[in-house]
């Protein structure tokens, strides 16, 4: 009288159990074929699983069988074949090899392995229906504690593909099997800051806004839509004020208004507080505006002008990147009680000690 067959799955310390395919429903706990009953205590869908495999990787899984008439072989089912370079081991039933490669922007992929079980004295069961599923590895993605700090009413950028982040934005498909290109998104930044899908962290923290440390959350997500998530801090501060001084001279076209243009020597101090400025008074009493990188925008306005008043243009005074020298232009409309007129005045200044020649103030 013939032993019955009976297949389990086992690796390490967690059991799994074969099981037919069946067309439809949960597969059953226990399942004859060929007389030889198998337990499928555990499966999903119709069929059961034996552990995950990373994409592309080694990997082994131990197949035990009991029953029947030991020793056992396993080989895949009549016209079916096992999954990327994986087989069988001879004798026994373990499963070893290489692991499929997923295809680009395939994260997961459930792979069916249909086999057949013969013990020595020739008896063989199945065909019994396992699934291998087979996974792309997270990204590897890590960022240091703080990043670069941002100064407010100051341009910021920080690029968090070209940081050591172990992640190879350029890639078209590295050895870690993972797919780029990679998008990035932050959460958690501070007012006026904003990332592009390519990992750059840019914009001005402007006037207002808190100083201080901002936990920030940036995630990268592979064209396989898998995403890993790191967190690091942005310190963001306050604004320091910035003094330099000037020497300065200002031209003035007046022939429109009788005159015969005159030329005046100023010495004065610019003063830079993130984005505002203010210039020294140069005839017509100090002049605030905005700066933007290297210019300062002073708006349009009206001034006292001796018996009238003087409608100025707004203008820009452009600094050189070594803050050796300035130069501005601005037209204006004389209305006095004589008549009115209008000039264009001409500003050059000099700086002989460049940037070097500045003082800090303020917050710090």
């Amino acid at each position: 009288m013939g032993k019955n067959l009976i297949l389990v799955i086992l690796v390490g310390s967690l059991l799994l159990a074969g099981c037919v395919t069946t067309p439809t429903g949960p597969a059953a706990s226990n399942i004859t074929s060929n007389g030889i009953t198998i337990n499928t205590s555990v499966s999903i869908g119709a069929s059961s699983a034996i552990p995950a495999a990373t994409s592309g990787q080694v990997y082994s899984a131990a197949i035990t069988v009991s029953g029947g008439s030991p020793p056992y072989g396993c080989s895949a089912a009549p016209g079916s074949t096992l999954p990327g370079s994986l087989v069988f081991s001879e004798p026994g039933c373990s499963i070893t090899g290489a692991v499929p490669t997923l295809n680009p922007g395939t994260s997961m992929q459930i792979f069916p392995i249909s086999f057949i079980v013969t013990d020595s004295k020739g008896k063989v069961a199945g065909p019994f229906g396992l699934s291998l599923t087979v996974t792309k590895p997270k990204v590897g993605f890590t960022l240091p504690a703080n990043i670069d700090d941002a100064t407010i009413g100051t341009d910021y950028n920080y690029n968090f593909c070209a940081q050591p982040s172990g992640v190879n934005c350029n890639d078209v498909l590295n050895a870690q099997n993972q797919d780029p290109p990679y998008t990035f998104t932050v959460s958690g930044q501070p007012l006026g800051l904003s990332m592009d899908l390519n990992g750059l962290l840019s914009g001005t923290v402007p006037e207002g806004a808190n100083p201080g440390e901002y936990p920030i959350s940036v995630c990268i997500t592979d064209m396989g839509r898998s995403s890993v998530c790191a967190d690091t801090t942005l310190t963001v501060k306050e604004a320091s004020e910035e003094v330099t001084n000037w020497h300065v001279t200002v031209a003035e076209d007046d022939t429109a208004c009788q005159g015969n243009g005159f030329s005046n020597d100023y010495d004065i101090t610019v003063q830079r507080n993130g984005t505002s400025g203010t210039m020294g008074d140069i005839g017509h009493g100090p002049a605030s505006g905005t700066f933007e990188g290297n210019t300062l925008h002073i708006a349009a306005r009206t001034v006292p002008d001796g018996a009238g008043t003087s409608k100025l243009s707004s203008y820009d005074v452009v600094f050189s990147d070594d803050c050796t020298s300035f130069t501005a232009e601005y037209s204006w409309d004389y209305t006095g009680p004589n008549g009115d007129c209008s000039g264009t005045t001409k500003l050059t200044g000099t700086n002989p000690l460049g940037c070097a020649n500045s003082t800090q103030a303020g917050n710090g």
